[in-house]
């Protein structure tokens, strides 16, 4: 590849050491830090030759901007304040007087984590050299890293691997194979041919009223309709030649008196945090003033408007909490339900959690990542993920509060809590496979809690 001839270059790191303070962030191309001296001047001799655009902008304390990346060149001047610049992969503090460049296409997001505001100028301009060299630089990038992820395999990785936990109300369906379990499968039999430890899970997950509703639509118990259900799915698995080194059954599950203790270890967990909170909310009830949630509770989904179950949207994958339906109504018959004052446990999500998990979505530079994180960053800004319900109303599950069980993101969390906990697993990651409807409760709140 020739060198960029450029009016304003971008120093390299060998220049940059004898000039003062660098750090490269190597994601697609180089963000480097200037000297005050140096910036200056590379301002002045920019603003000569380029049509610039240009803009102040205000962080507040304890916030931080959105990750993004643009073909634009662009320079920060930090005036005031300082922050933590990250591309997904490393971190930089920048301060007062620091001079930034980044060259098209690279990730950025600043966060300020002081007590004051945090202010920069911002420059940016287009510059078609800029551009060129970026592409070509991203695709010798791509394929150094294609060939290197297929010639090196960490054998020392040690990896947990779970697959959603299917609700025994039926067979599992077309929607279960040709996604998480497919997926499972495949990366399994890879991690296996390259002699990389693992350990599996899934399971099934009865503790949600989607079953009683079923069962009473089929004039069913629950528990008859969960052991024909499990039966059926233990045997669909068994076809698709899909193994679980722990695979937790509902019907055993339920009846495990060890669930209650670790549950009430983790509430207590998350009460040490100071996240997790008492909050009077407007829950809907029936005719007899009877609470109702999940799946008897339909609505329009906050984030994109399509009519869903109080649980998880199947449109933009959403977990609904029912208390925000604008105007909740009866999934079956669909007549107006009316609402009552009561008490229930959410957890606080910060800001810098959720900015740090879009972030690092980005950083992996796939176009799944890429679909994932803009899904979670509209959840974000229009302030749907502020918070997780973790207690609810239902006939069945683990009390956690007062006459409340736990909700399906706190005991999706709570299965793999126990199969970690309990089988002392220790691991170097953990992956999870499930449906773009699963993406906030198990792909979000799930790794949160």
């Amino acid at each position: 590849m020739k060198p960029p001839k450029k009016q304003i270059h971008t120093l390299s790191s060998h220049t940059l050491s004898s000039r003062g303070s660098h750090y490269l962030l190597k994601n697609y191309s180089e963000v480097c830090i200037f000297t005050k001296a140096h910036g200056q001047r590379l301002l002045r001799n920019l603003i000569k030759h380029k049509s610039v655009a240009t803009k102040e902008i205000t962080v507040s304390a304890q916030q931080s901007t959105t990750i993004h990346n643009h073909c634009d060149s662009e320079i920060w001047e930090i005036t005031a304040g300082s922050g933590i610049l990250s591309d997904g992969k490393q971190e930089i503090w920048l301060k007062t007087g620091d001079i930034i460049k980044f060259s098209p296409f690279i990730y950025h997001i600043i966060r300020n984590n002081n007590a004051i505001q945090l202010r920069y100028q911002s420059y940016w301009y287009i510059d078609e050299e800029d551009v060129i060299d970026s592409v070509n630089l991203i695709g010798h990038q791509a394929t150094v890293r294609n060939h290197r992820d297929s010639a090196i395999v960490d054998v020392s990785a040690k990896l947990i691997i779970g697959s959603a936990f299917a609700t025994p109300n039926g067979p599992l369906h077309l929607g279960h194979i040709a996604g998480p379990y497919l997926a499972f499968y495949i990366m399994c039999n890879y991690y296996k041919l390259n002699n990389i430890a693992s350990a599996t899970y899934s399971g099934t997950f009865g503790h949600c009223n989607h079953i009683q509703h079923t069962a009473e639509k089929q004039h069913l118990d629950s528990n008859t309709l969960i052991e024909s259900s499990e039966k059926s799915i233990i045997n669909d698995l068994r076809l698709l030649d899909t193994n679980y080194n722990y695979f937790l059954l509902q019907s055993i599950y339920s009846q495990d008196e060890s669930i209650k203790n670790l549950a009430q270890q983790l509430i207590n967990t998350l009460i040490t945090s100071g996240l997790l909170v008492e909050k009077t909310v407007l829950q809907p009830v029936d005719d007899h003033g009877c609470y109702l949630s999940e799946s008897y509770v339909s609505g329009s989904c906050p984030c994109c408007g399509e009519e869903t179950l109080a649980m998880e949207c199947e449109h933009c994958g959403l977990f609904q909490d029912e208390t925000k339906f604008l105007d909740p109504v009866h999934a079956d018959t669909k007549n107006q339900l009316s609402t009552k004052l009561v008490t229930k446990l959410y957890l606080k999500i910060t800001d810098k959690f959720v900015q740090k998990f879009m972030t690092t979505l980005f950083a992996h530079n796939d176009v799944v990542s890429h679909i994932l994180a803009q899904t979670i960053k509209k959840y974000y800004e229009y302030g749907h993920i502020s918070e997780v319900p973790i207690s609810t109303f239902r006939n069945n599950g683990i009390y956690i509060y007062q006459d409340q069980v736990a909700t399906i993101p706190f005991e999706r969390a709570l299965r793999a809590y126990l199969i970690i906990n309990k089988h002392k697993l220790d691991s170097t990651g953990h992956l999870f496979f499930c449906g773009s409807d699963n993406l906030c409760a198990s792909g979000l709140f799930m790794p949160y809690i």
